[in-house]
């Protein structure tokens, strides 16, 4: 019986195809809002820790005022 393709190179193939897709899902990883820095996100939480009747949209414009524009979505994510 002949053999058409070496079972080494159908390895190398599957090998191909996984390196591939994996590099599809880091470039796809990139898209998108950028992630919040940890050091404003330390800042609102210390916000609303100490300021315990703040709201979402205060902590949003106590943080505009320090000259970090963040959303009150992001403010209530954290």
């Amino acid at each position: 019986m002949a053999q058409i393709v070496r079972p080494d190179t159908i390895l190398a193939w599957h090998r191909k195809l996984v390196a591939q897709n994996s590099t599809v899902q880091r470039i796809d990883s990139r898209w998108g809002r950028p992630p919040t820095l940890k050091c404003v996100e330390d800042l609102a939480w210390r916000m609303a820790r100490d300021n315990r009747t703040w709201g979402y949209k205060r902590i949003v414009g106590a943080l505009d005022n320090l000259g970090h524009k963040i959303s009150r979505e992001t403010v209530a994510n954290i």
